[in-house]
């Protein structure tokens, strides 16, 4: 496998010696180092997700398909009232759906990183290069993650309509604060995500690994989405962030429920007209909300994209503000 992760990115907002903030946060110059580095790192990565992981060996029925505390219902009333063969299916269809869903985001993230090649004044430089080890890192972990899809025995899941839609005009987002902060968004959440379950001894051997490999892999491309969003916050002015800031605080408030499906209840014989209200309103949401986004958020805070009180409102109403909790109870 690959070489020990370092320890994860953190930013802090600059300031002068005064004490007032820092308008131009990264240089040019700053970025080509970066890109540099990011380089370095690839090729000291050696991991490889067909030889790394064993799909021989077979499902081990004593591990789980995912934390329970992942789980959209867990500690409901419905969830007390599963049997474990029922919770650990539903765990299973669910971990279908997010490496699914997983798989088709970081397809559109590589379809614009190409736009960006190709749109590059300078299609050899090491920022180039750089979007292309990042593709090629994407690639792989799309291959692991389908591959995880069918050892589970499971199909992948259809896109939904919306997303099918979204999915055909992605190459006409433009390039601006809010792509890179959803970009972020996104990556960050799975590398949360890859954290939590390699860390877990309890968890199938082969997704534990997956993971594993992942978080090191991520690593990287975390590191340069968040570069990334810096520059483009450094390149717009402040109304511009101001409405990507909007957008990015409602994409960060849907983001979990997006991974909440009829699909795995359906399969836990479980009525999905019942589970999907009592996901949605448990009090248990919260904190599987910030799973997913607490780092992102924390990130946004710091470099200044959020914090406003429109922001704040929206991220507080999605649940998914550091410390908020929820008045729902079921």
């Amino acid at each position: 496998m690959g070489t020990p992760s370092p320890e994860p990115i953190e930013f802090h907002s600059p300031t002068t010696t005064s004490g007032a903030p820092v308008r131009r946060r990264r240089t040019v110059t700053d970025r080509k180092l970066s890109a540099r580095r990011l380089l370095l790192d690839a090729a000291d990565e050696t991991y490889d997700g067909d030889l790394d992981i064993d799909w021989s060996a077979p499902i081990d029925p004593e591990k789980r398909w995912l934390p329970e505390h992942l789980s959209t219902i867990q500690g409901t009333w419905l969830w007390h009232r599963m049997g474990t063969e029922q919770r650990a299916t539903l765990a299973k269809y669910e971990l279908a759906n997010l490496l699914t869903l997983a798989i088709y985001a970081d397809a559109a993230r590589s379809m614009l990183l190409f736009r960006d090649i190709i749109e590059a004044s300078g299609p050899a430089d090491d920022e180039t290069r750089a979007a292309l080890a990042s593709i090629h890192a994407d690639s792989r972990t799309m291959a692991m993650f389908g591959r995880m899809v069918h050892k589970s025995g499971l199909a992948p899941y259809r896109r939904p309509v919306l997303a099918q839609v979204v999915s055909r005009l992605v190459l006409l987002t433009p390039k601006n604060t809010a792509t890179a902060a959803v970009t972020l968004l996104i990556q960050q959440a799975m590398y949360d995500l890859a954290a939590t379950i390699a860390d877990d001894p309890d968890i199938q051997p082969h997704l534990r690994q997956l993971m594993k490999i992942h978080r090191v892999a991520a690593q990287r491309n975390l590191a340069y989405a968040q570069d990334e969003l810096i520059a483009e916050i450094d390149e717009h002015g402040r109304v511009s962030n101001a409405v990507a800031a909007l957008w990015t605080a409602a994409a960060t408030s849907v983001l979990y429920p997006a991974l909440i499906a009829p699909r795995p209840y359906r399969a836990a014989g479980v009525r999905a007209r019942h589970a999907l209200p009592t996901a949605l309103l448990s009090s248990h949401y919260a904190d599987s909300a910030r799973t997913f986004t607490d780092s992102f958020v924390r990130q946004g805070i710091q470099v200044g994209l959020f914090g406003g009180p429109l922001t704040t409102t929206i991220l507080r109403l999605g649940r998914v503000w550091p410390g908020s909790t929820t008045r729902w109870q079921r």
